[in-house]
């Protein structure tokens, strides 16, 4: 209870105003947004695009030519469906132009830089500024609520992004510092392996979370731990896996070793927080407010009930836009209506991100 109240009170509402993020003013507008009827959630979209679109003609380079060489003007972005006027933006062209992608004058104290993972091509530097990540990260907590979960509750990460290498003293302690003012714990997933496995578990055991989230090959690996041990997490409400495709036997197995309901999500680092699963198990729900996701199908149409790729336009960043940006991913899109009662479609399948394992015995 004491973690949860300095989390609350303390730890998110400063890592606010230091990250200049407004996640919590977000979550609390996403919390209605959800629920909107079509024609409200249509338009609420269809301005924020024209406002990112007129943005980028006469701030960011790249499209500013871009929409000369079409000869396209804002103006010519009358409804939401007009986007596919605007050619497609591939990884190659975002590693070829990386500077014309950046607007011009644009204020970078909150800008954060990130790195492709390379899961579907050669790795190349993006920056997202942090109207992009208030809104994915208010999504991040709307779907821990659609679990029963609050942001601020007991939550373990299996992750590693920036603790592959060695840290100082320093930043481990600042890092060990976060976590604790945000109720959370950080298992570096990357070492992971059967000698400290038990002594993690230990860890997490003693920790009672209520939640655990990381890479779907990291969680598949402490399951096999548990199963073949007997070992069982008590205090968890659901798991969720990230960054690798969640096949169908890897969440049966999670399943039936954890006892909780497995949750998917699915992002980019380019374009955050794409889409969520809710209650119903049913497909992920796209993330409406933040982006723009079309599956298109072989000849360029929007295809629905059948494979397609992912293009994806990030409504909210402002510093590197990424209009109709192909993420290399293959999904699956609908629009009928989920048992959940959000309002909005879903993908309900998602291929292309498979990460390799190499087990040294």
């Amino acid at each position: 209870m004491v973690r949860e109240l300095i989390a609350r009170r303390f730890g998110y509402p400063l890592q606010g105003l230091v990250k200049g993020t407004r996640t919590n003013k977000l979550l609390a507008f996403l919390r209605e947004s959800q629920y909107w009827d079509e024609q409200k959630l249509y338009d609420y979209r269809l301005d924020k695009l024209k406002r990112l679109i007129e943005h980028c003609y006469e701030n960011v380079p790249y499209y500013g030519r871009l929409f000369r060489e079409c000869k396209l003007k804002p103006s010519d972005i009358r409804i939401i469906e007009d986007i596919k006027k605007i050619p497609i933006l591939t990884k190659d062209i975002a590693r070829k132009e990386p500077s014309d992608l950046i607007a011009r004058g644009r204020y970078v104290k909150y800008v954060k830089k990130g790195k492709t993972g390379g899961t579907t091509g050669v790795p190349f530097i993006f920056y997202n500024d942090s109207n992009s990540r208030s809104m994915s990260w208010a999504a991040f907590n709307r779907w821990l609520e659609w679990m029963g979960i609050c942001y601020y509750g007991r939550t373990v990460s299996l992750w590693g992004q920036n603790r592959v290498i060695k840290e100082s003293k320093l930043k481990k302690i600042y890092a060990n510092c976060v976590d604790y003012a945000t109720n959370n714990i950080t298992i570096n997933a990357y070492r992971l392996n059967v000698g400290n496995m038990n002594a993690v578990l230990h860890k997490i055991n003693k920790f009672h979370p209520l939640f655990i989230k990381g890479y779907a090959s990291s969680m598949i690996r402490l399951a096999q731990y548990m199963n073949q041990n007997s070992i069982t997490i008590g205090s968890i409400r659901a798991i969720s896996t990230t960054t690798e495709t969640l096949l169908p036997y890897y969440r049966e197995y999670l399943e039936s070793v954890f006892k909780v309901p497995v949750y998917d999500q699915y992002g980019c680092g380019e374009v955050t927080s794409i889409g969520f699963e809710c209650g119903a198990h049913n497909g992920l729900h796209i993330n409406m407010e933040h982006v723009i996701c079309e599956v298109l199908g072989s000849g360029g149409d929007e295809v629905m009930n059948e494979d397609g790729l992912v293009i994806a336009t990030d409504l909210d960043n402002y510093t590197m836009p990424f209009l109709r940006y192909d993420t290399g991913d293959i999904a699956r899109k609908s629009d009928e209506p989920c048992s959940c009662h959000v309002n909005q479609p879903r993908l309900l399948s998602i291929q292309g991100r498979l990460a390799e394992v190499i087990t040294l015995y």
